[in-house]
Parts: structure tokens; sequence; C-alpha cells
């Protein structure tokens, strides 16, 4: 393989750019924020209130058409980090819980089991979260 051939097999491998929307909503987001904050914290307590979106349960019908409300009057960058299927954020708490349920041999627990694990996985999500925003 040529040295060109290589640079450009590495540059396909690289992470892909996020999206502009989610640039755009972490800036609006910082901007909402008091300047007495640093971005560190800034990406923090975004970080904090994206994940308790993500973790937030959807099931109940009226809570779905309520985020349908939110979503058509728009307004709080958290929230559309948390939903904006372009941005895909859902996954990544998709993706942890699987890594979850694959590293306990794919078994059920209990109600209790199922909170502690919920706690973690949304504190994981607000340092991977909070990375992501600082970077933005």
């Amino acid at each position: 393989m040529t040295r060109a051939r290589g640079v450009v097999a590495l540059a396909c491998m690289a992470r892909p750019r996020r999206s502009g929307g989610e640039r755009a909503l972490v800036a609006e987001a910082f901007a909402a924020m008091p300047d007495t904050l640093s971005r560190r914290g800034k990406a923090l307590a975004l970080a904090r209130r994206v994940a308790g979106e993500l973790i937030t349960d959807r099931s109940d019908p009226v809570f779905r058409a309520l985020i349908r409300a939110r979503e058509a009057v728009g307004g709080d960058p958290a929230f559309r980090l948390a939903t904006d299927p372009e941005i895909s954020l859902y996954g990544l708490l998709e993706e942890l819980r699987l890594e979850r349920f694959t590293a306990r041999g794919c078994a059920w627990v209990d109600r209790e089991a199922w909170q502690r694990e919920t706690e973690e996985i949304e504190a994981e999500l607000v340092d991977r979260l909070a990375a992501r925003f600082r970077r933005k």
C-alpha cells in the first residue's frame, strides 16, 4: 500500500464529524448559562440535563404527547439535544444498556437492580456527554 493510500485509509477511519445542529444547540445552551461558569462547568451542567432527558421513561402515551408538544414549541436546547434523531444521543444510551445487558450474560434483573444500573448508566452518560460537549 502506498503512503497516500495509507493516509486516505486512516482518514476514513476517523470519527465522523458531529452534526452542525448539535454544535449549534450546545452553543445555544452554553450562551444561556452564566458567564461565571467555565466551559467545563457548562459542559457538565448541560450533560446532566441531557442525560436526565435521555433516561426519562417515555413509554406513557400522555408523556409522549407532551414530548411532541414540547418538540413543536422548541425552546430548551438540552431537550432538543436529547430527542433530535439526527444527533442520536439516545443511541448512546442504548449502547450503554446493551453493554450492561451482555456483561451480565443477557440475564434479566429485578426492579432494584435495574434502578441501580440506570443510575450508573446515567453517571456514565454525564461523563461522556460532558467530554463531548466540551469539545464543541
